[in-house]
């Protein structure tokens, strides 16, 4: 997503957030969200919209709020949010992070108890004081307790917001005379499930180009600072603080160092204490030297920056066992998507039109089973209406493989939301579990396990159930979920949406070794959610996989015979 498109609708998701915790014009809340969620799904250039004031031809974008987005970009504030925040401090929206924690809850304990930040909310937890709220009991705060640790555990920007945040930097810095380029390094570019530190490297000319740069001018940022060097570069640094309290390290190099700086800021620790124990030592490689040349100096083929992790990939590189990693052009299709029919954006034809726009052979249509209760899924009647859409939309596209789904609910016993009869007239089926995840482990492993085993099932879906920075559950025995899945034949998916890549990578990994059916899928809820697989290629990377691990790196013809329709 354009980091512009990207940074209004963050604002306008704010100000809906604020006005109905505020209760001021609480009504307005749900304009600001259908105009963030249309602007995350604009297709083509957004730039070009911002100039040629054609923000109003987006659905629910009318003056107003066209007038607020110019604002947003050319100013990096939006008085309306800051006239809010008068009254209710933002930082509440950071009490949304917590599980459990919704914005009548987030109101309640603010205007109870006067709550409007994380440390003060663990305070109130402590204390025993969450107990005033009505619904809140002992149980509650230890959740809240439990949930505010896994945040600090597992706290960092989810991939789509660092790449648009320093997509941003980068175009603002690449401006400044005298810079020649600037490569996203560190956790960002071995393609993190979250990012802690944003890092660039800035390629300069000469010492004199830090000092002319104009950095407190560069939007969303609120202050710089000098900051010295560390173990892994000599090189000046300086520190950004965001105005989101993200913070980007940025390094500059000279171009002669530009090879050893990547190599040197792009590795993690064990990734550099393998390389030192062949003999690399940083100041001592020939100014010039491109990364390519420094890992062919120590004996090895250059390595994949998203392997650069746990030390073991030098090893295999010497061995000569690395893998050909998947690329996004390797994929043919995807089987896990939602339409109109349930929580979706687009209709079934659309998604097959940008389906084919993407060059995909093949596309499954999955939307909800109808038990889960935030979406309007579909029963037993509705996949028999929906059958007889997706005939008439194959009619028109002859030459596509359009596969009919579900993605159906996984119950508390590990039942399945639809009859048996339902499911096996399908092509495709998705078990996913999207409730009562607070469970023990051995409560959703059992669930999963179950439906993994069931001959309906063709993939577990999220299997996790993690939402990234937020929602960290009781992790399931994924190693006996895995073995199931192999022994059952049914395939685990690698779910893109940024929020989730959920199976974790190294799990990823684990089901290569086990040769377990891996598919990565975008879950996309839109056109524009189809783009989103990218970041499932990045967790398929890290988990060392080529396209021949993946399900659809296959062919139409090999699916079809996988998924045989039962229509």
């Amino acid at each position: 997503m354009n980091w512009k498109a990207q940074a209004i609708a963050h604002v306008f998701d704010q100000i809906a957030d604020l006005s109905e915790i505020s209760g001021i014009e609480p009504h307005k809340s749900y304009a600001y969200r259908r105009a963030a969620r249309n602007i995350r799904n604009v297709q083509g250039s957004f730039d070009r919209l911002l100039e040629e004031d054609g923000l109003q031809g987006i659905a629910g974008v009318g003056p107003a709020l066209a007038s607020k987005a110019r604002e947003i970009i050319c100013t990096g504030r939006c008085e309306h949010l800051e006239r809010l925040t008068e009254k209710v401090p933002i930082s509440i929206l950071d009490l949304l992070q917590v599980e459990g924690l919704g914005l009548k809850t987030a109101a309640l304990i603010h205007q109870t108890l006067g709550v409007s930040t994380l440390d003060e909310l663990e305070g109130a937890a402590r204390e025993g004081r969450l107990r005033q709220i009505p619904g809140m009991g002992a149980r509650r705060e230890l959740g809240i307790l439990d949930s505010l640790q896994r945040k600090r555990d597992h706290g960092g920007m989810t991939l789509d917001w660092a790449d648009g945040v320093a997509a941003s930097l980068s175009e603002s810095l690449a401006s400044h005379e005298g810079i020649r380029d600037v490569f996203p390094v560190g956790s960002l570019r071995r393609r993190s499930e979250t990012i802690g530190l944003l890092e660039l490297l800035v390629v300069s000319q000469g010492d004199g180009s830090i000092e002319d740069l104009s950095l407190e001018e560069l939007l969303w940022v609120r202050e710089v600072r000098s900051t010295p060097s560390e173990a892994r570069s000599s090189w000046p640094r300086l520190e950004l603080v965001l105005e989101s309290d993200e913070i980007c390290l940025i390094h500059f190099v000279p171009p002669e160092a530009a090879g050893e700086a990547m190599v040197r800021l792009t590795g993690a620790p064990a990734h550099l204490e393998r390389l030192e124990a062949l003999g690399y030592r940083c100041g001592e490689v020939p100014g010039g030297a491109s990364e390519e040349e420094i890992y062919l100096r120590l004996g090895l083929p250059p390595i994949a920056p998203e392997l650069r992790e746990l030390g073991d990939e030098v090893d295999a590189a010497l061995e000569g066992t690395l893998p050909r990693l998947v690329n996004q052009g390797d994929l043919r299709g995807d089987l896990h998507c939602h339409t109109e029919w349930s929580d979706g954006a687009a209709s079934i034809e659309d998604m097959v039109t940008a389906a084919q726009q993407r060059g995909w052979q093949y596309l499954a249509i999955t939307d909800h089973s109808h038990s889960l209760p935030v979406v309007q899924g579909l029963d037993a009647a509705g996949l028999r209406k929906q059958a007889k859409e997706i005939r008439s939309v194959r009619k028109r596209h002859p030459g596509f493989c359009l596969l009919h789904g579900v993605e159906v609910e996984i119950g508390a016993d590990g039942s399945l939301d639809l009859p048996d009869e339902v499911l096996l007239r399908l092509d495709v089926v998705v078990a996913a579990v999207h409730t009562g995840l607070r469970g023990s482990s051995e409560k959703t492993t059992h669930r999963l396990v179950r439906a993994a085993a069931h001959p309906a099932v063709d993939i577990i879906g999220h299997p996790t159930g993690r939402l990234l920075s937020s929602r960290h559950p009781e992790t399931p025995d994924l190693e006996k979920l895995l073995q199931v899945c192999r022994d059952s034949g049914t395939a685990v998916e690698i779910n893109s949406s940024p929020d989730r890549l959920d199976l974790p990578w190294r799990w990823v990994r684990r089901a290569r070794e086990l040769g377990v059916a891996l598919v990565v899928n975008s879950d996309a809820h839109s056109r524009h959610g189809l783009g989103m697989i990218r970041y499932g290629v990045d967790c398929a990377r890290k988990g060392w996989c080529s396209a021949g691990d993946l399900l659809n790196g296959s062919p139409a013809s090999e699916i079809q015979k996988r998924f045989t329709s039962r229509l």
